[in-house]
């Protein structure tokens, strides 16, 4: 198993770090209950950027980076989220993860959670938006067709409950569901789970804060 280092980031360089899962903008991070005073650093990991930002794996030059002020300095890296986790050595401040829980195998979950813990210092944070299947649910059971937009009705319920074949959604997530497995093993603590919460034009989703525990 990879050990940490005992330092945190934030402490080594200086600025916060944090983690997003899967491909991002920064702009739609949500970061109204974070001091990102003194500059901040984001790694994207994401198997489909068409190349990362450091030479070599691991991410031995880490500690080098930087953000300007209260901004964020982004890095994007070309990697299979899984194989990231695993050879993350640091422990960061902050786990973003939108719209990518629900592509995570539900056979997989326990061990995906277990792998986030471990590059989290203690209190840091996870924030999760992710559809809820229980609205979704909801929507499809008193859905008319005969209505007016049915196609655009179709399109969302499709889209946010299987998405298409080349990146399905393969697990189920509703409140009860992510209080269930999040604080299954005691890493984490749900701290706020926020419903119909909006984002990307669509309130069909979920958005919980958690803390390392």
């Amino acid at each position: 198993m990879t050990s940490r280092k005992t330092i945190d980031l934030e402490k080594g360089i200086g600025k916060k770090v944090f983690i997003h899962l899967g491909a991002c903008d920064t702009r739609k991070l949500y970061l109204e209950d974070t001091d990102i005073s003194g500059g901040a650093v984001l790694l994207s990991v994401d198997r489909n950027y068409p190349t990362d930002d450091f030479p070599s794996f691991p991410l031995n030059q880490i500690e080098k980076m930087s953000g300007t002020g209260s901004s964020i300095k982004h890095y994007r890296y070309n990697s299979d989220v899984y194989t990231f986790l695993e050879k993350m050595y640091y422990h960061v401040d902050g786990v973003f993860m939108y719209r990518f829980l629900e592509h995570v195998p539900m056979r997989d979950i326990i061990h995906f959670i277990y792998l986030v813990s471990t590059v989290l210092k203690k209190d840091g944070f996870v924030d999760i938006i992710v559809p809820d299947y229980e609205k979704l649910a909801t929507m499809l059971l008193k859905e008319d067709i005969d209505m007016k937009d049915f196609e655009k009705h179709n399109i969302l319920l499709t889209t946010e409950m299987l998405n298409d074949v080349g990146d399905p959604h393969l697990s189920i997530w509703t409140k009860n569901r992510l209080k269930y497995y999040w604080e299954y093993e005691e890493r984490f603590y749900i701290e706020k789970i926020t419903k119909g919460f909006h984002y990307d034009g669509r309130n069909v989703y979920l958005r919980a804060l958690l803390r390392r525990i």
